[in-house]
């Protein structure tokens, strides 16, 4: 229950909304779906074959993909499938 509470309030850190939550009790796995916004990042590079990210631009999502990993890590959930 603990952890239900605790994922409800992620939005408030720049995740994405939840739709539902699983939880597998005899494993103790849990999964997480949340909405998607738009484009994963393979498919921006791959519509934009022209772009090439600069340092700032790449070090700016790496970043923003642990800092939201750290918070999951922190109530108790571990990424186990990022896709990039």
């Amino acid at each position: 229950m603990l952890h239900a509470i605790k994922i409800n309030k992620l939005s408030q850190f720049g995740f994405p909304d939840i739709y539902s939550v699983k939880a597998d009790v005899l494993t103790g796995r849990a999964e997480i779906l949340m909405k998607c916004y738009g484009p994963n990042l393979k498919q921006v590079f791959c519509q934009n074959m022209n772009f090439e990210p600069t340092v700032e631009i790449v070090s700016s999502v790496c970043t923003q993909i642990l800092e939201r990993c750290q918070m999951l890590h922190k109530i108790g959930f571990m990424h186990c499938d990022l896709k990039l």
